[in-house]
């Protein structure tokens, strides 16, 4: 009986190793020098056509290696903008294919742009291609063209870096700071497009031209008075259901990133009519959703925590004074009131629950919420909304003394 063991575990043994043997390396292996890495792409629908446009950023090996190492051709960029069409997604991106000399690698791809036009009709198209590739990472950044393509950002010209996509992703990293524009990463907006009582948002990209002054003109590459396009990321797209719904300001924006507890940016708070102003910078900005089901009527409730200090200030008060920070405090919080409320007019006007106040409700009574979910954007114009904030003003810096002195 022992033999017999010994003799089915020598045979399983070596039944592994040529199984392990027979399956070394990779069968669809790619070298190094035969592909091309794409950093950055854009969608756009032609609606003349009825096709799709598929714009990438793929680097250019020649354009990275410069002139100092030899091999770099002079007038070659660092990167290939390329455009190709097709009746799909897909088949836009195997044309592209068809143009390039080596593999296209999407792995590395951080930005992805979509054109209003694909935006307002064909978005379920972009969602299926970007989740059902493998290539295609999910921490991608994906924002909207507004009131162009995305063709027209990605062949923009750039400020400071050598591509449009590392300064859009530079950008992207300031808004911590600015909460400008929120940022929106494919999963986050994916996640929203998918579950009942939220729909998405995402940041807006514009394209701008300005002539250039000829004193600038001197060390410019373009001759005097050409113009120059520009990227601008300022504002939100936000969607309701598929579709793009419309978009939010500055302020607007501002009042969604508090409701989401991301805002870490300055304040301006507005004192004397005759222009004295404090600047508060957040610190820390913590929100929450209290849901009511009461009778007929759904009522939320959004609270808001932030703490911040005194950035500057030009107002004639002593700020290290206990009541002048409780009336800068009151002040404070009654900007941020006013911001949340225009986020929350506007999601009512276009019918998007943007703030995902529905999530709110299902999570709070998954009964009650069955009840109201089938017309859920139509019931959202009628959910009354109570807003309290909580400030509180921690330093007020180096000085607390008044620059600008009472007369």
């Amino acid at each position: 009986m022992c033999q017999i063991k010994k003799i089915i575990k020598n045979i399983l043994t070596g039944a592994i190793i040529v199984f392990l043997l027979l399956n070394v390396g990779c069968w669809d292996l790619n070298e190094v020098e035969d592909i091309t890495l794409m950093i950055a792409t854009g969608f756009d629908f032609q609606p003349e056509e009825e096709l799709i446009s598929y714009t990438s950023h793929l680097i250019r090996p020649a354009g990275l290696a410069g002139e100092e190492e030899g091999g770099g051709a002079p007038g070659v960029g660092p990167v290939w903008i390329s455009t190709s069409t097709g009746k799909n997604i897909f088949e836009a991106s195997l044309n592209l294919a068809a143009r390039s000399s080596r593999v296209l690698f999407e792995a590395h791809t951080r930005i992805i742009v979509v054109g209003e036009e694909l935006a307002r009709q064909r978005v379920n198209e972009l969602v299926d291609f970007l989740i059902r590739r493998r290539e295609q990472r999910l921490n991608s950044w994906i924002l909207v063209a507004r009131e162009g393509t995305a063709a027209e950002v990605l062949q923009a010209e750039t400020e400071l870096e050598d591509t449009v996509s590392q300064e859009i992703e530079g950008i992207l990293d300031n808004q911590q700071r600015l909460s400008t524009a929120p940022r929106v990463q494919v999963r986050e907006f994916v996640s929203s497009l998918i579950q009942p009582g939220k729909d998405s948002f995402v940041p807006v990209l514009e394209v701008r031209e300005e002539i250039q002054p000829p004193e600038e003109d001197l060390l410019a590459a373009q001759p005097e008075g050409e113009t120059k396009k520009y990227i601008v990321l300022q504002g939100t797209a936000v969607f309701s259901g598929d579709k793009l719904a419309g978009y939010l300001t500055v302020p607007e924006t501002k009042g969604l990133l508090w409701v989401q507890g991301e805002v870490g940016r300055a304040v301006i708070i507005p004192e004397k009519p005759d222009g004295g102003q404090v600047t508060v910078f957040i610190s820390r900005a913590r929100s929450s959703l209290e849901p009511k089901f009461k009778e007929d009527k759904l009522k939320i409730k959004i609270e808001i925590e932030t703490e911040g200090d005194i950035g500057s200030s030009n107002i004639r008060e002593d700020i290290s004074d206990p009541l002048v920070i409780e009336k800068l405090e009151s002040k404070l919080a009654n900007n941020i009131k006013q911001e949340v409320l225009l986020a929350f007019d506007k999601s009512q006007e276009y019918q998007s629950d943007f703030l995902h106040l529905g999530a709110a409700f299902r999570r709070e009574d998954p009964q009650k919420w069955a009840k109201v979910k089938e017309n859920w954007r139509q019931n959202l114009s009628e959910v009354e909304v109570e807003v309290r904030v909580i400030t509180e003003l921690r330093r007020t810096g180096l000085t607390t003394d008044p620059v600008i002195r009472e007369e």
